[in-house]
């Protein structure tokens, strides 16, 4: 964390969220992005697909980066952000929404990686997230003050549940009607599981190639 300039990391965020918008820009979308990021050393390994409405791959994009930035919980975008960026610009096809492995507003901030990216790349995108960093849970929504953030949804017997928040340019209910259309048979919602295996073969080819160094 030398050199890592948190509280004016924390007003750049607070003015980004001020440009989220939680309100739907659309409400049918054809072709649906997942994006997860898999870690290993100071290596980040990134992986964008985009799937039509059968959840066939249509395309796909992997890239790989050294970390400029330390993991720190509600900074993950300084660090996740650049490596899924450079995977984004070299799609061909591009999607209508983004689901990234990541807080939208469900974010001390309200401005989490899904957030975050969704304003960077002016698309719509949502958050599905494996913990909370902040919120109060009621039932199967979870509250921030009295503002509702996201939800708590159970996708699996005997698993934990994931958290869904909106991102940028798409309502909560929105957001999780889409995320529970996207559930097929894993944990998280298909377009990120489907990213999360190419980028963890990614990290393990490169980890089979370094093992000797």
């Amino acid at each position: 964390m030398e050199g890592v300039n948190l509280n004016r990391l924390i007003e750049e965020q607070r003015k980004l969220a001020r440009a989220v918008v939680t309100s739907d820009s659309k409400k049918r979308f054809e072709h649906i992005g997942g994006c997860n990021c898999s870690a290993y050393s100071d290596m980040l390994f990134c992986a964008v697909v985009v799937v039509d409405r059968s959840f066939k791959i249509v395309d796909k994009s992997v890239e790989e980066m050294e970390a400029s930035f330390p993991y720190i919980p509600s900074f993950l975008a300084y660090r996740e952000l650049p490596v899924i960026i450079k995977a984004y610009e070299n799609l061909r096809i591009k999607p209508d929404l983004l689901v990234v492995a990541g807080h939208g507003i469900l974010h001390p901030r309200r401005i989490g990686l899904a957030s975050h990216l969704g304003v960077s790349l002016s698309i719509p995108s949502i958050g599905v997230a494996k913990s909370l960093i902040i919120g109060r849970v009621d039932g199967s929504k979870v509250y921030v003050g009295k503002e509702l953030r996201g939800f708590v949804l159970s996708t699996k017997n005997h698993a934990k549940p994931i958290y869904v928040s909106p991102g940028h340019l798409i309502g909560a209910g929105t957001a999780l009607n889409t995320v529970v259309k996207l559930m097929k048979k894993h944990k998280f919602p298909e377009p990120i599981a489907i990213a999360h295996s190419i980028a963890v073969k990614a990290k393990n080819e490169y980890k089979s190639e370094h093992k000797e160094e």
